[in-house]
């Protein structure tokens, strides 16, 4: 079987090619929108007291309730006590990647539930998701639309 190769003599068409080679290698653009969209709902979480998936976080204990009572925090959001949880969250984005991330220590047991010093499991700590991916590593159908949006658009 011949082989073939085929070259592009079409300067317009080679130089559109060549720009889309260009946005591909440093999407630096497209990946800070797309580091943007997941700060904005693993906040939003917090503001809907919901993982990004939509399931309601689990309420407080009514232990938790009369200790933030006794310090003057009722009622309180979930997972608000101080805000620190919430405020730590922070995006970063380069040539090829987004993230989204929390910089509290607890936030992980906080994420995926479990007892303090213990690995995620049965929860002394329920989970309360905030993150917007999941454990399969999946996005909210409604986040994995918008970055499919920004992608094209960036594409275009």
């Amino acid at each position: 079987m011949p082989n073939f190769t085929i070259e592009v003599q079409d300067r317009p068409l080679r130089e559109a090619l060549d720009r889309l080679t260009r946005r591909l290698e440093d999407a630096s653009p497209a990946m800070e929108d797309i580091a943007r969209a997941l700060q904005n709902h693993a906040e939003d979480a917090f503001q809907a007291e919901r993982s990004p998936f939509g399931e309601p976080w689990r309420d407080l204990k009514p232990a938790t309730k009369a200790r933030r009572a006794r310090r003057g925090h009722w009622p309180g959001a979930i997972l608000s006590d101080t805000g620190g949880l919430a405020g730590s969250i922070s995006r970063r984005a380069g040539a090829n990647f987004a993230e989204v991330g929390a910089g509290k220590e607890y936030a992980a047991i906080h994420q995926f539930g479990g007892r303090a010093g213990m690995p995620p499991g049965p929860a002394a700590v329920p989970a309360r998701p905030f993150l917007p991916i999941d454990q399969a590593g999946d996005l909210p159908e409604s986040l994995k639309r918008e970055v499919l949006d920004i992608l094209d658009e960036y594409l275009r």
